[in-house]
């Protein structure tokens, strides 16, 4: 569960750049680091995810197909 909860803090934390760093960004008119920006922040919330998943989804699957054959 602690796992779970550092997961959403990280991608909420990714978030919040986002939306800080985006609203400047518009203010400079600068529409293609936007999207730039936009790309990173979800391949960077993608990473965390797929850690997560990495870290204690596949190593749970591991140790039940381990109990069952």
């Amino acid at each position: 569960m602690q796992a779970f909860l550092n997961v959403m803090m990280q991608i909420l934390a990714i978030s919040g750049i986002q939306i800080l760093l985006e609203g400047i960004l518009k203010q400079w008119e600068k529409t293609e680091m936007v999207k730039i920006l936009n790309i990173a922040c979800y391949l960077g919330a993608l990473y965390v995810v797929w850690q997560f998943f990495e870290n204690y989804i596949l190593k749970n699957f591991q140790s039940l197909f381990r109990v069952m054959y």
